[in-house]
């Protein structure tokens, strides 16, 4: 089980807002056939999932480990927007243009690119001592 620190459980809240916010708006766009409007989305919607990852990961303890914190962050990304995406578009929120073949073929990819950054996740953590590494412990 994947332990939550206070902001990784504030970053996911608000992260699943973010998500619903942006399939509304992308299903939205793509009915309306509204090219600018879906890139706008996509922008304001990576804008606020980098803002809001930045400020808080740079808040978190560093007891908690620097390595496991990106891909702690990365897991919880993938679990929440792929879970939605599934629920949006099995309940018939998604615009009639978007077809369940996209939604998977994000979870394939998305999960190919989670598998190698769990690799080297797993290579850096053998270079550390609880998650930090050595050369900021011992400054």
């Amino acid at each position: 089980m994947i332990n939550l620190s206070k902001n990784l459980k504030i970053f996911s809240l608000l992260f699943v807002f973010y998500t619903l916010c942006f399939r509304y708006f992308l299903s939205l766009s793509i009915t309306s056939h509204n090219g600018t409007m879906q890139w706008s989305t996509a922008i304001i919607y990576g804008l606020l999932i980098f803002i809001t990852a930045w400020i808080l990961g740079k808040n978190e303890d560093i007891t908690i480990g620097i390595i496991d914190l990106g891909f702690k962050y990365h897991f919880v990304t993938y679990v929440i927007f792929n879970t939605i995406a599934l629920l949006w578009h099995f309940s018939e929120f998604s615009s009639n243009y978007e077809t369940v073949e996209y939604v998977v073929l994000v979870i394939i990819t998305w999960g190919i690119l989670l598998a190698i950054h769990l690799f080297f996740h797993l290579i850096a953590r053998k270079n550390t001592i609880k998650g930090v590494p050595g050369d900021q412990i011992f400054e």
